[in-house]
């Protein structure tokens, strides 16, 4: 399993490999550019996919 996910801001097209935190840690990852903010947080009931779009 990747301990990394990739997150596209869709906002400005910008791309982010994001390191997976542990179980029950959130962290919050920010566009480049323009400085959009999506959480990501490992745990039961998530997704097991490895790419996400954020909208703009």
């Amino acid at each position: 399993m990747r301990n990394w996910i990739g997150i596209r801001f869709s906002c400005h097209d910008a791309y982010l490999r994001v390191v997976v935190p542990p179980e029950g840690k959130k962290t919050t990852v920010k566009c480049p550019v323009c400085g959009r903010e999506v959480d990501v947080m490992k745990g039961p009931g998530g997704s097991d996919r490895t790419y996400f779009e954020v909208g703009p």
